[in-house]
């Protein structure tokens, strides 16, 4: 039952906001429960600057979405990285997340983009997610990670939109 790794590529994109706008609001961890239901609570571990990049750790526990009385906590790891001349808005990200004990932790790592459209007032977001799964729960994990990035999604459409 050794994990496998697995590969989600997703784009979508806000209409009306900035991707420095869109950047800013993903990259402050305490906006995530409101657009990650499965988030039960969080802590920060840990927050700092080097060489022009916000760096920050948390720990947080989750619910399953699938099934919602089974919860994990994870600690992850944020490099927030601010665009240069003719470069990208990025975020990037690994997390351990653990079942019951340390014993049975599932890595992640994940990187978003954010690139001007429109002239800079639509932003396209390019995630990049690596996670690791059992082979045998593979459709489980592909269903959670699913749910996890459409709810992020719509709920920070309706975030930035209600801040319009």
């Amino acid at each position: 039952m050794s994990p496998r790794a697995f590969l989600h590529v997703e784009q979508f994109t806000i209409e009306q906001a900035r991707p420095k706008d869109v950047w800013d609001f993903l990259a402050d961890f305490s906006n995530m429960p409101k657009l990650n239901p499965t988030i039960l609570d969080w802590e920060l571990l840990s927050d700092g600057n080097s060489q022009g990049h916000w760096r920050y750790s948390v720990r947080y526990t989750e619910r399953l979405s699938g099934l919602p009385s089974v919860s994990n906590y994870a600690t992850a790891h944020f490099e927030v990285i601010p665009a240069k001349s003719n470069s990208d808005y990025l975020i990037r990200s690994t997390h351990s997340t653990c079942f019951y004990t340390d014993f049975l932790c599932l890595p992640t790592a994940s990187e978003t983009r954010f690139s001007p459209l429109d002239g800079g007032m639509t932003t396209l977001c390019t995630e990049r997610i690596e996670y690791a799964c059992p082979w045998v729960m593979s459709g489980f994990c592909k269903k959670e990670v699913l749910y996890q990035r459409n709810a992020i999604r719509e709920n920070l459409k309706v975030e930035l939109y209600s801040q319009n």
